[in-house]
């Protein structure tokens, strides 16, 4: 359980403003582009999953494939303050396309 707790806390975190009202989230953080708010928290799970958890590509992009559909079907089922989206969905994969590629590029130069 405590090797996971940092996997925890940054799913609770997206959670949490995945599924919060807009009027509970904080003047300054909600002002900022939600798109933009997908691409750094799914980024930094990305980050986090390569590096910490040492996943391979294809777990990390599956996990990040599922909390994206999870969030968006319960954001859509259950919550009368956000609506589901199919284009949040391509804003965290592209998140995980983007540190993919980054990382791919990093481990190519590093060899040379």
């Amino acid at each position: 359980m405590k090797e996971n707790l940092g996997l925890i806390f940054l799913v609770v975190g997206i959670l949490l403003f995945a599924f919060l009202p807009h009027h509970n989230i904080p003047t300054k953080i909600d002002s900022i582009n939600a798109n933009l708010l997908h691409i750094f928290a799914f980024s930094v799970l990305s980050i986090y999953l390569y590096y910490i958890k040492k996943y391979q590509h294809k777990k990390v992009f599956l996990f990040i494939l599922a909390i994206g559909i999870f969030i968006e079907i319960i954001q859509g089922l259950f919550t009368t303050n956000r609506e589901a989206s199919i284009f949040d969905i391509l804003y965290d994969i592209s998140s995980y396309i983007v540190v993919a590629s980054l990382i791919t590029i990093k481990d190519k130069l590093s060899k040379i």
